[in-house]
């Protein structure tokens, strides 16, 4: 006998966040659609090949989700109690999450090039030429400043009530359950956290959602809005403007240089010092 509460919790927990993400994308689109409608610059970009690259592989992901929720609960019959749930958000199936939101992110990519025909290098898929890589250097400082205040941010003890440790999401989350999991699984979502993740989020980002607002508007309003988006998808509201920090300086790197290079190493750098900092807890 299911208990609704628990039934509830369970499904919130597991697609919740995807759900929230679909609607993000949702009002993206509206934006972009607006922007269109009242840009001067007479943009034949096709709001149906947002649509498609988007929402489809998002709503893929919620369904694949849901089919796993409907396996564990109903026809397996797990029972409803506190520990049995959190047994079954085990280390390797936030594991599995993870690769499956990044796989979803690259399939919308590869769709959003393929069926648009749009060029890889137009979504910054090429090497950045010499005087991007100058002012990749430029922003260095603002790189170290945005590490050490992350650092010293996770050093200060949080105050009772304001972040619960049952609530953390995210990489924290991760890293923490990862830690007690095999070592295997361990070093291999460390390599796709440092390596393979900022690739995959600076192609969305910066390459497909920058690229696309750009196209019916301006680029500061393409730098703000794909900062907005990239926070808002992290599902962190405690760091919200952190995150729009990084997206404005990431999204910067990719306008300057016109290529995911130096803002995928910066996103590499950030994460490398997210990890080496919750390893050393």
């Amino acid at each position: 006998m299911f208990e609704p509460g628990s039934l509830f919790l369970f499904y919130s927990i597991v697609l919740r966040p995807q759900a929230l993400e679909l609607l993000y994308l949702l009002v993206f689109i509206l934006i972009v659609y607006v922007l269109s409608r009242s840009g001067k610059n007479g943009s034949p970009f096709k709001l149906e090949l947002l649509f498609v690259a988007l929402i489809v592989p998002q709503a893929l992901e919620i369904v694949a989700l849901a089919v796993y929720v409907a396996y564990r609960f109903h026809w397996k019959l797990m029972s409803t109690e506190g520990t049995d749930i959190a047994l079954a958000i085990s280390p390797y199936f936030e594991f599995s999450i993870v690769q499956l939101g990044e796989l979803t992110l690259l399939t919308s990519v590869v769709t959003y090039a393929v069926i648009g025909k749009v060029s890889w290098r137009e979504i910054g898929f090429k090497m950045p030429t010499t005087k991007a890589l100058k002012t990749f250097g430029s922003v260095t400082a603002a790189l170290i400043v945005f590490i050490a205040a992350n650092i010293i941010i996770r050093k200060l003890p949080i105050p009772s009530g304001a972040e619960p440790t049952a609530e953390k999401t995210g990489i924290d989350q991760l890293i923490t359950q990862v830690r007690s999991a095999a070592t295997t699984i361990h070093m291999v979502t460390i390599v796709i956290v440092i390596v393979v993740v900022p690739v995959i989020e600076e192609l969305f980002f910066r390459g497909l959602i920058f690229t696309s607002i750009e196209r019916v508007s301006s680029p500061r309003i393409a730098l703000l809005l794909q900062a907005g988006l990239f926070s808002a998808m992290h599902e962190q509201s405690a760091h919200y403007l952190r995150f729009f920090a990084f997206g404005i300086i990431a999204g910067y790197l990719f306008y300057k240089s016109r290529s995911i290079l130096p803002s995928a190493l910066f996103h590499a750098t950030v994460n490398f010092a997210v990890v080496a900092s919750g390893l050393s807890h």
